[in-house]
C-alpha cells in the first residue's frame, strides 16, 4: 500500500500530511464508521511511513534542493477522484474559513489511532483473562 522506497537513484513515497486529511474526509464521507478515521499509522506491521507528518511540498521541496529524482503521479490531477477532488476543491475551501483545518483531521486520525489501539490493548488483556482461569 503506502511505503516509502530508497534505492541508490530515487526516493518514492506516497503519503504526506495531506494523505491523512483527506483520508479522514474520504472516510466521514462514507460514514465508514468511528473506528475507520484512525487512518494511516505511522507504524503498521511492517509499513513504516516516516514522512506521513512531513508536507508533501517540503518534500518535493527538499527532494529538488538535493537533486533528488522524483516522480509526481498524473492521476493526482484527476478531480474524477474523489481524493483528488477533496485535495483541490473542498480542502482548499474548508481553509479558506479554517486555515488549520488539515492539523485537525490529522489530529482526528491521531487520536482515533489511539482509542482503537487502547481498545485492542482491552480486548487482548479480556481474552489473556478469560485463558488464564
Amino acid at each position: 500500500m503506502f511505503q516509502l522506497q530508497f534505492s541508490k537513484d530515487v526516493v518514492r513515497w506516497l503519503p504526506a500530511r495531506a494523505a491523512v486529511a483527506e483520508t479522514v474526509l474520504l472516510r466521514l464521507l462514507r460514514a465508514s464508521g468511528a473506528g475507520s478515521l484512525a487512518v494511516l499509522p505511522p507504524l503498521s506491521g511492517r509499513v513504516l511511513r516516516p514522512l506521513l507528518r512531513v508536507p508533501h511540498d517540503r518534500l518535493v521541496r527538499h527532494c529538488e534542493v538535493n537533486e533528488i529524482p522524483y516522480a509526481l503521479d498524473p492521476s493526482n490531477e484527476n478531480e474524477k477522484y474523489m481524493r483528488v477532488w477533496l485535495r483541490k476543491t473542498v480542502l482548499p475551501l474548508l481553509r479558506s474559513r479554517y486555515p488549520d483545518v488539515g492539523d485537525k483531521l490529522n489530529l482526528i486520525a491521531d487520536d482515533m489511532l489511539r482509542i482503537v489501539e487502547e481498545r485492542n490493548d482491552i480486548h487482548k488483556m479480556a481474552a489473556e483473562a478469560e485463558t488464564d482461569t
